[in-house]
């Protein structure tokens, strides 16, 4: 996998450019 230079949270959510606010408790959920 790639990272960008953005944060974590920014990778992970990058590929859902779907929705503009991803909460917090997804992002800590597909990070496990």
């Amino acid at each position: 996998p790639i990272l960008f230079d953005i944060s974590i949270r920014e990778n992970i959510a990058y590929g859902d450019y779907s929705r503009i606010n991803i909460p917090s408790d997804e992002i800590i959920q597909v990070a496990k």
